[in-house]
């Protein structure tokens, strides 16, 4: 519309080109320094915003705890700090808007202003332009409006470009399983040996590509059937080691993941990540029902999932787990039993029976391996010895690898591996272990206090 206004005038009374040129150099010259500061200011909002959401969900989860240590003061000056951020970078963000639409209707006015004085001057002198004076007068008023609409919808648009931009990057992120693929077929697979148990050889890892390994070069053999604790100081490379176990993070060229006589570093994505299991430090659970959570054939079925190579598990056999972990009661006391309903997280559950119901999926899953990521950190001393008891029952055939950030956990496990600096430094069982001098694990031990026997 704007452009029809501005050709109309531009015909009818060309002198007003003089004026209406500069105006409309003005109004891009303005707009250009506007979208150079608006998007950064839109991400800084959104950012200190997210801050905001995030604080509020962490004291909404963690609601007890924080009032059972009486630290409601420290959390709310937290939030009025990060509260006073986002209102703040929101007074900028909107402010910097008032400044280009302040200064783009004083721009518009001016040119509407002129191009009418413009016509009025020169239709005296010219009977040809003086017959469309009044539609020159009143296109001049619409201008205004016109250049105005435009350069808000540009800088409205251009404030919004941060949201799609982290919409494509997030789109644009590679396909998990094709970098997999393409990682396997460029890391050479080493000739299979004779091999009973868990052999790692190589392992590298980094969380990003500009960023120094986590990982470097672990070489460890863990034997069927044989429970092996992982120790070591905060950032020593314990948690790594489990996530790309798990294939999280793709691990570097020329390492090998060797389960008996199966390259499990070589295989399919998902067909390898379910030769593990894991019990995680905080249990989460999906909405839907306990059943679901369970077996894995109901889960994909309901969410229209492939069932290839899946079985409906019995319920006779869910029963038992469940009776194994003292659940049993507690479930036949829901409405549903097994289909019960299970909310987001979980949050109809306690922590305990959560991490419980964390415990009967990996023993569902039947896997070869079974790793622990502190499964007893958030539980109470009754929840703890049931975990210590199916740990030793149920698992007492499977290659059980604990992550271990409390040193009184290693008590029950046959051998402990030491982790530092992304290295394996030490490897044995307890008793081997005290008994090297200067050694990490003596060290960890005798700060915790804790009595070793010797065989």
């Amino acid at each position: 519309m704007s452009k029809v206004v501005i050709l109309t005038i531009s015909v009818l009374s060309w002198p007003c080109l003089i004026v209406i040129i500069p105006c409309i150099v003005l109004y891009f010259t303005l707009f250009s320094r506007f979208r150079a500061i608006a998007p950064q200011l839109k991400r800084l909002e959104s950012n200190s915003r997210s801050k905001v959401f995030t604080i509020c969900q962490e004291v909404m989860d963690q609601l007890v705890t924080i009032r059972a240590y009486n630290v409601q003061p420290e959390f709310r000056a937290q939030f009025r700090e990060l509260a006073s951020e986002n209102i703040n970078m929101q007074f900028h963000s909107n402010g910097i808007t008032k400044w280009a639409a302040f200064r783009l209707s004083l721009i518009g006015a001016g040119m509407a202003f002129l191009i009418i004085f413009v016509a009025m001057m020169i239709s005296p002198l010219t009977p040809s332009i003086a017959q469309y004076a009044s539609i020159i007068v009143s296109y001049g008023y619409s201008i205004q409006t016109g250049m105005i609409s435009i350069i808000e919808t540009l800088t409205n648009t251009e404030q919004e470009i941060p949201a799609i931009e982290r919409m494509i990057e997030f789109a644009q992120l590679e396909n998990e399983e094709e970098l997999h693929n393409r990682l396997v077929k460029t890391n050479p697979q080493k000739q299979s040996k004779d091999n009973q148990g868990l052999d790692v050889s190589n392992l590298m890892m980094r969380y990003r590509p500009e960023l120094q390994t986590a990982l470097k070069g672990v070489n460890v053999h863990i034997n069927k059937k044989e429970h092996v604790a992982v120790v070591g100081r905060t950032g020593s490379g314990k948690s790594s080691l489990a996530i790309t176990l798990f294939k999280l993070y793709q691990p570097e060229n020329g390492h090998n993941i060797q389960l008996n006589d199966e390259h499990i570093s070589h295989l399919p994505l998902y067909e390898a990540r379910r030769k593990l299991a894991i019990i995680p430090q905080e249990p989460y659970l999906f909405s839907g029902t306990l059943r679901q959570q369970l077996c894995e054939y109901t889960r994909n079925k309901a969410e229209g999932l492939p069932l290839d190579g899946l079985e409906r598990i019995p319920d006779q056999k869910l029963w038992e787990l469940l009776e194994a972990v003292q659940l049993d009661d507690y479930v036949k006391q829901q409405p549903g039993g097994l289909d019960c309903i299970v909310v987001g997280n979980g949050e109809n559950f306690s922590s305990g029976q959560r991490q419980l119901v964390c415990v009967v999926r990996a023993l569902l899953r039947d896997a070869e391996v079974v790793i622990l990521d502190e499964a007893t950190a958030y539980v109470d001393q009754k929840t703890d010895q049931i975990i210590q008891k199916i740990v030793k029952e149920y698992l007492k055939d499977k290659i059980v690898i604990s992550i271990a950030h409390r040193l009184d956990t290693v008590l029950g496990m046959d051998k402990v591996l030491v982790m530092d600096q992304g290295k394996v430094a030490e490897f044995g069982t307890k008793e081997e272990l005290m008994q090297i001098e200067d050694g990490i694990f003596r060290e960890l031990a005798l700060k915790a206090n804790i009595a070793i026997e010797q065989k």
